[in-house]
């Protein structure tokens, strides 16, 4: 094992790949000792529960609403379906990684250092933004104290897209040399999705852009991107600053596939129909019974009619690129991914 090299991947990786991650492991086994931490277990397992919540509290408020003339019964209760939920991801994760599970300490001692780190924006805190990285920093902790025990590799390779540990990567390195004796290399999730995930056909080809002019290309892609920055990212006024700062105008907790994509615009007329006289929508409006948008504010009914006229337009005159749209919408909407949707305040 000696000559091997031990790869740690954080949450948002698992979530990127949570229909095939099976595979995903199984692929990159062939290069690396692959680890999953508790804590991005844990992660799954919160989601699961917030996923399972709001399922609960739908049905409950569907049976206050019908209770005069029809009787809903649920077949378990919230907390042993939660119960059953929680054991099961933690099994199937245990199957998966086998021996390979790094877990986090508890103890009076990591919450102290942990407390010390806030105060003194230690990466992967990140300085200017409150407590932002207390998760970050359990997951950092726990990663040192797991291979300064078990130091029998030639090199750690980390996989991230938290910003607290890509924009810290040298002080983190150095963090880790000093404490492990051991090296190890930070990258975004980019880093091993060009390594597992099969090319699909969706490069365009030269023939395929013959009737499309550099001048239509470019401002189609100048609509794309006007008319999903309406969507996904909202402005106020701050007067501290005298301008206008951006806030998303909702937050996914896992994020989107490419098949989800292309049935929300398939479903997109049928919504706009449905909801003849609304104003406003909410981003989730826009998906059949898919409870991973939070924190929703209202879209005008003018910017979702744009988009889904911009996807018909794309979808009559330039059918070839309908691939490369969809993947560009995934990769838009995928930046509201809520990396901090997981707890902060972990008991000890």
């Amino acid at each position: 094992m000696a000559n091997r090299v031990a790869l740690i991947f954080d949450t948002n990786f698992i979530i990127e790949h949570s229909k095939d991650l099976n595979s995903v492991v199984e692929k990159l086994s062939k290069s690396y000792e692959v680890f999953v931490t508790q804590l991005s277990i844990d992660e799954r397992i919160s989601q699961q529960y917030l996923d399972l919540k709001a399922k609960y509290d739908k049905a409950s408020k569907l049976a206050n609403e019908i209770h005069s003339f029809a009787k809903l019964e649920f077949l378990k209760e919230f907390d042993e379906a939660y119960k059953l939920t929680k054991i099961g991801v933690q099994n199937n994760y245990n199957n998966l990684f086998l021996n390979k599970i790094i877990p986090f300490s508890k103890s009076e001692e990591t919450y102290a250092e942990i407390i010390d780190r806030v105060y003194k924006k230690t990466a992967p805190f990140i300085s200017g933004n409150s407590d932002k990285g207390f998760k970050d920093t359990i997951l950092w902790l726990s990663l040192i104290e797991y291979f300064s025990n078990n130091n029998n590799y030639e090199s750690i390779l980390f996989v991230s897209n938290d910003h607290g540990f890509t924009e810290n990567i040298k002080p983190l390195q150095e963090e880790f040399k000093e404490k492990t004796k051991m090296h190890i290399e930070i990258q975004n999730n980019d880093f091993l999705n060009e390594m597992i995930i099969e090319k699909k056909d969706i490069e365009i080809k030269n023939s395929e852009l013959k009737n499309i002019t550099s001048e239509e290309l470019n401002d189609l892609r100048q609509e794309i991107q006007n008319s999903l920055k309406n969507v996904c990212t909202g402005y106020s006024y701050d007067p501290d600053v005298d301008g206008y700062r951006s806030f998303p105008l909702f937050k996914l907790n896992e994020y989107l596939e490419i098949n989800q994509i292309e049935n929300m615009f398939e479903n997109l007329p049928k919504v706009l129909f449905r909801e003849l006289f609304a104003t406003e929508f909410v981003f989730g409006d826009l998906f059949n019974n898919l409870y991973i948008f939070k924190e929703q504010y209202y879209i005008s009914r003018e910017k979702i009619e744009a988009l889904n006229s911009l996807y018909e337009k794309i979808k009559k005159n330039y059918k070839q690129l309908l691939p490369q749209f969809f993947k560009v919408v995934k990769e838009t909407i995928d930046q509201n991914y809520d990396t901090d949707g997981f707890p902060e305040d972990i008991p000890f």
